[in-house]
């Protein structure tokens, strides 16, 4: 997983800061009064290459569809699924999960989410749906 430096995200903020209507309070008082904890994604697509399951993984905010390229075994091509009504929270919690495969298998897969094949276009709604009860956002 790649990390900011405390004076990275300062910076990003900043920006943000300076591009918003904040500006009643000074930058320092604006960061302070920020609750970091919480994992926030800054970006819509991870590359994972040190994962032998997943190579890349990306979000679609506006239409909550996760992108999920999966690498060929055995010199089968990548397959790419999406996953629909995706929570922005779950995409979050990608980012500082231990494992992308156990994730997600864990999460995505056993989230009971619908999901497209993108080869073939066939769509699937899985039998396991758990439901509204927040499981799948959990980090791993």
């Amino acid at each position: 997983m790649e990390k900011l430096t405390l004076e990275e995200l300062k910076a990003i903020l900043k920006d943000a800061y300076v591009a918003g209507e904040l500006q009643e309070m000074s930058f320092e008082q604006y960061f302070d009064s920020l609750e970091l904890t919480k994992p926030v994604a800054i970006t819509n697509e991870k590359f994972w290459p040190e994962s032998s399951q997943v190579a890349r993984t990306k979000f679609y905010p506006e239409s909550q569809t996760l992108e999920v390229e999966f690498k060929g075994f055995k010199g089968k091509e990548n397959s790419v699924y999406q996953y629909f009504d995706f929570p922005q929270e779950a995409w979050n919690n990608l980012f500082v999960c231990e494992s992308i495969g156990t994730y997600i298998n864990q999460v995505v897969k056993k989230g009971g989410y619908t999901y497209k094949n993108m080869a073939t276009g066939a769509e699937t709604a899985p039998a396991n749906k758990i439901g509204n009860d927040n499981s799948a956002t959990s980090g791993m």
